[in-house]
């Protein structure tokens, strides 16, 4: 009974919720999305049953060996997706960037203004504006 409250409170809300997708936003990585949730499945699947099946069981060996093998191609699909390509979609996990003048434990910390400078255009847009 509290489930089906809940979930039609949450269904009525959805219709009166603002866009909150920036105008510019880029496509979901659904490659990326699969892989990480196959290799979570598959891995969680190998040590949760570990304890139960035994170790060396055919079924923990495979779901692991499995959940290994994705994990692999989920970085090497990930190493693929340049976040600078319009053709595909930006990888989940995008690597880091720097502008080479800057040393990781120089106590700059860049990440806040670049948060900063995201969170002052995203106030601007005029999506914001509507849902005010």
């Amino acid at each position: 009974m509290v489930f089906t409250v809940v979930g039609l409170l949450v269904a009525s809300g959805g219709t009166r919720v603002c866009e909150s997708r920036a105008p510019g936003a880029e496509r979901i990585d659904w490659a990326g999305s699969v892989l990480f949730v196959a290799t979570l499945a598959l891995l969680m699947f190998a040590l949760l049953e570990a304890p139960a099946l035994a170790w060396l069981h055919p079924v923990v060996l495979f779901a692991g060996f499995v959940g290994l093998v994705v994990l692999i191609i989920f970085g090497i699909v990930q190493r693929r997706t340049s976040p600078r390509s319009s053709s595909t979609s930006p990888p989940i996990a995008p690597p880091p960037t720097r502008t080479g003048n800057e040393f990781p434990g120089d106590g700059r910390n860049n990440w806040r203004s670049a948060a900063a400078s995201s969170k002052a255009s995203n106030a601007s847009s005029p999506a914001a504006a509507a849902c005010r």
